[in-house]
């Protein structure tokens, strides 16, 4: 004989009486000591979902309701032929009604609506009542069908290169059926702490039906001179003092190699200039920039002849600090 379910509070741990910010905090504390990912004990993943199913009644209000009235029996029977809590009735009836039961070995007994918890306590393995099998609905007919498992959720830090422009990762999961290697293509443009679904990648599911999903967060490496924003490209471009002053073509790094990039004549220290089309490409189509932000470089040491050619701007050039608030 199958033993009778669990209490759903039980299973959390919290009173009959306890408020939904309890039974969340509860709910979450149990998912994190049972998640599979954390714990590798045979059982992890039952008590995983045993505690999951519990959140799933006791967190929606009409559940809860048909729970504390009903019972296991009033939940599976709402599950699978759609009653609502207000004027549940499993038999058909409606309102009041008072009614003989057989039960084995000739045992019979009545009830009336307002004692439907007893009612299913016996009939459902309670005090000398029937025992309801595995698949089969109090009421009739088949059961809802099985949750499916909780996603499997995953990190994995790639370089700078494959979440800007994609391409393809290994990855090795651990579960309760061991060891997972997967391939996984990671989509261009994609973005630092992005989530991919993997359909059917993750926890197993019992009696052969289709397992869950995976869930990848996707971290990627910082690059050694590229910064990103969206799909633009920030990259910091040092230029000589004399190039600032009568302008220049330098050559710049881009992700796809080599591009030229035009200083105009007096250009400022943390001007940006932009490249069109230079940045990031996503799966779309959807093409970015590249920002290339001047730093104008003075070097710490300057031969005699550098110095004297500076010597007459000093004290000519305009003030630089005249537009600050509050400079006197």
């Amino acid at each position: 004989m199958k033993c009778m379910a669990r209490d759903y509070y039980d299973i959390l741990g919290v009173a009959r009486s306890a408020e939904p910010a309890e039974i969340t905090k509860a709910y979450r504390r149990l998912a994190k000591k049972y998640h599979p990912d954390v714990n590798k004990s045979q059982d992890a993943t039952d008590k995983f979902g045993e505690v999951q199913k519990a959140y799933d009644i006791l967190k929606d209000p009409q559940k809860r309701k048909l729970y504390d009235q009903y019972g296991h029996a009033g939940v599976e029977a709402d599950a699978s032929a759609g009653a609502g809590a207000q004027g549940f009735d499993p038999f058909g009836g409606s309102g009041s009604f008072r009614r003989s039961y057989s039960g084995p070995g000739g045992f019979t007994f009545t009830t009336d609506a307002g004692d439907m918890s007893e009612l299913f306590e016996q009939m459902f393995g309670g005090r000398g009542g029937f025992a309801r099998q595995r698949g089969s609905s109090p009421f009739g007919g088949a059961q809802a069908s099985p949750r499916k498992p909780e996603p499997l959720r995953h990190t994995v830090t790639v370089p700078f290169q494959t979440a800007a422009q994609g391409g393809t990762v290994a990855i090795t999961l651990s579960g309760p059926s061991g060891k997972q290697n997967l391939d996984v293509k990671i989509p261009p443009g994609t973005d630092n702490g992005a989530k991919l679904r993997l359909r059917g990648k993750g926890h197993p599911a019992p009696n052969g039906e289709p397992p869950g999903d995976l869930i990848l967060t996707v971290r990627s490496a910082e690059h050694p001179v590229f910064r990103r924003d969206g799909l633009n490209l920030l990259l910091e471009v040092p230029i000589a003092l004399d190039e600032a002053v009568f302008g220049a073509t330098v050559e710049i790094p881009t992700l796809s190699g080599r591009a030229t990039l035009k200083i105009p004549p007096r250009t400022a220290g943390g001007k940006k200039l932009r490249l069109r089309g230079a940045g990031i490409t996503d799966a779309k189509g959807n093409a970015g920039d590249l920002l290339a932000i001047v730093q104008i470089d003075i070097p710490e040491q300057l031969t005699d002849e550098q110095t004297e050619w500076l010597k007459p701007l000093q004290g000519q050039m305009p003030n630089p600090r005249e537009n600050l608030d509050g400079w006197k």
